[in-house]
């Protein structure tokens, strides 16, 4: 499981990360890090020098909490769940490179502001729950949960006619394969008539494969390529926070003028 396809935006770092001793040189590197890959959506295959950590305001944070932060994600199973036992003292040691005490006050601080939940066993062991980045409280693994639900309450053909507006059926039992032919989402505006516009295709079987898929798109200009689901969590997604920067703007525009008590000459005082 990651990041990107609960829907959060992340940035890549490299490993090295978690070995820096003072504030100002993380938060220069993370900086760093976030200006040259935040925004990236693509889910690459997991590289092991490579860290994948969510967009945060780390400024807000303390070098113990920053630490901690960075720590949990490279200690999570990269396909494993967002919420996992951990010996704190273990944790300090190998992977935020702290102190135990400085270790407890940085998990403490990132419970505090809902980055994590956590409970302390009886021997010692804290099982954590990393949340949302943007501070709601949501564990992760909740979200991702929400995805996948959202995702299986329609077939594919249903995401198909909502994303690319495209109209797919199933190809007869004679046939093995169906192509239909559309603009690429992510490298193609062609107009209908262009030639442009054959080189997307959504690949329909009359049987799903082993893994339950019945469908796979290619693009042969940009060479993005994936299952329905692949096309879901991209294509859908981005949406979504388009919805939510647009609404935040709207809301701010209205709040911006606020609304004038009208004297109405006809109303009647008591």
């Amino acid at each position: 499981m990651s990041l990107f396809r609960a829907g959060l935006q992340y940035f890549k770092s490299r490993r090295d990360v978690l070995r820096y001793h003072t504030r100002a040189s993380l938060l220069a590197r993370l900086q760093d890090d976030m200006n040259a890959n935040a925004g990236k959506w693509t889910n690459e295959p997991h590289n092991p020098a490579v860290l994948r950590l969510p967009v945060l305001d780390y400024s807000q944070l303390s070098f113990a909490a920053i630490k901690c932060s960075n720590g949990l994600y490279a200690f999570r199973n990269p396909h494993g769940s967002y919420s996992f036992p951990l010996s704190v003292r273990d944790f300090a040691r190998d992977y935020a490179h702290l102190a135990y005490r400085h270790a407890h006050h940085g998990l403490d601080e990132l419970a505090d502001i809902k980055l994590i939940s956590k409970t302390v066993e009886p021997n010692y062991i804290s099982h954590v729950r990393l949340c949302d980045p943007a501070g709601s409280g949501t564990p992760i693994d909740d979200m991702l949960q929400a995805v996948d639900q959202e995702f299986f309450e329609h077939d594919e053909a249903f995401w198909y006619a909502k994303l690319l507006g495209l109209r797919v059926t199933l190809p007869a039992p004679d046939e093995f394969t169906h192509t239909f032919k559309t603009n690429c989402p992510f490298c193609s505006r062609a107009p209908r008539n262009s030639k442009e516009r054959g080189k997307f295709g959504v690949h329909v079987t009359s049987k799903p494969d082993s893994r339950g898929h019945s469908s796979s798109w290619t693009c042969h200009r940009c060479g993005r390529c994936g299952y329905c689901e692949d096309l879901f969590l991209q294509l859908y997604q981005r949406r979504k926070r388009e919805e939510q920067i647009s609404e935040h703007v709207a809301q701010k525009f209205v709040t911006g003028f606020p609304a004038q008590e009208v004297n109405n000459d006809n109303e009647i005082p008591f």
